[in-house]
């Protein structure tokens, strides 16, 4: 398997919040279907910023949220050397 992506999602709000406990399994699914493995953060809102941040040494950082979550990943992530991936 290849090495681990970051993925960084806001369990607070959406779809992440309506799958509950069942999330994790999934994303871990999804990727492991495309040959990756998922290094997964499910944070709070409030902490999203914190996390993404912790994240922006790693080449890529895959973000689960809604528009806010998403704008506050691309300001930080905008002068680092990471790729945003938007996970839908």
């Amino acid at each position: 398997m290849s090495t681990s992506i970051k993925v960084v999602v806001n369990r607070s709000g959406g779809t992440a919040k309506r799958m509950g406990d069942k999330l994790a399994a999934a994303i871990d699914a999804a990727f492991t279907a495309a040959g990756a493995k998922a290094d997964l953060a499910l944070v709070e809102g409030k902490v999203i910023e914190q996390a993404i941040s912790n994240a922006s040494s790693q080449p890529v950082v895959v973000v689960g949220g809604g528009d806010g979550t998403q704008s506050t990943a691309a300001a930080l992530l905008m002068h680092s050397d990471s790729a945003l991936a938007v996970l839908p």
